[in-house]
């Protein structure tokens, strides 16, 4: 927890003023690191906007991201409107803002700018959409998973109580 130390800036501040606070689910945040991190990836291969040394820290800085080490830094909830812009900026600014902690302390005097340099050649509509549609093809797989272990589950125990005779009954509706 970094308590008054924020990584976010003006942006994520103005969305704070207008909706307040309310964290977003973990799930989220790492499915948005994740878009960001492939969007960051073809901004390298396409011939980065920053010095190609630059590019470890902001791996870093999206993977702490990934991994939840800086969930304490994204204080907006869904319900922040539009298409999720404020959300959005609020990636951008914690990535800009620790791949910057990272280089300073590595001696790179170069600043990645959330704006210029991690939105660029993205937009909220791709990032936000893709990101959610992470999170339904997963939960989709999740749920396949334990529809296929309850599937298991009934045919073994069909095994197991193929030989035991039961009572049958049916039930009459008495109330027509």
């Amino acid at each position: 927890m970094r308590g008054t130390n924020h990584l976010w800036g003006e942006q994520t501040r103005k969305a704070l003023d207008a909706f307040g606070y309310g964290p977003l689910p973990r799930v989220f945040i790492e499915a948005m690191g994740q878009v960001k991190k492939a969007a960051v990836l073809a901004q390298f291969d396409a011939g980065p906007p920053y010095p190609g040394d630059f590019k470890p820290f902001l791996m870093e800085s999206l993977d702490e991201i990934i991994s939840g080490g800086l969930d304490d830094q994204f204080p907006l909830a869904l319900k922040t409107g539009s298409a999720g812009t404020s959300l959005h900026f609020n990636l951008n600014e914690v990535a800009a803002g620790r791949a910057n902690e990272l280089a300073a302390r590595a001696g790179s005097s170069f600043r990645v700018d959330p704006v210029d340099h991690l939105n660029l050649y993205q937009s909220t509509n791709d990032v936000v959409t893709t990101a959610l549609t992470l999170l339904i093809v997963r939960g989709i797989f999740r749920v396949e998973q334990e529809l296929i272990g309850l599937q298991e589950h009934l045919v073994e125990a069909e095994s197991r109580y193929d030989g035991v005779l039961v009572t049958g009954r049916t039930e009459a509706d008495t109330h027509a």
